[in-house]
């Protein structure tokens, strides 16, 4: 298992997870795992109705997009 893959393994439908996954990622200057983070939280968040995670998640997104890279 590698730190990726810690919220799906540890709480599959935990969209918060993978936002929180992603915000580390992206500070320590992963953009691109941090959009595989926030993307894959979407995707969770989606399935499970989580409005509030999605609404976080696509801001963090747009930031990310924002900034370039």
């Amino acid at each position: 298992m590698t730190r990726a893959d810690v919220p799906e393994e540890l709480k599959p439908d935990y969209s918060a997870a993978h936002r929180g996954l992603g915000r580390v990622l992206e500070r320590a200057g992963r953009r691109d795992d941090a959009r595989a983070a926030y993307r894959k939280g979407l995707e969770v968040a989606a399935r499970t109705g989580d409005l509030q995670t999605t609404k976080e998640i696509e801001v963090y997104l747009h930031r990310l997009d924002a900034a370039g890279s």
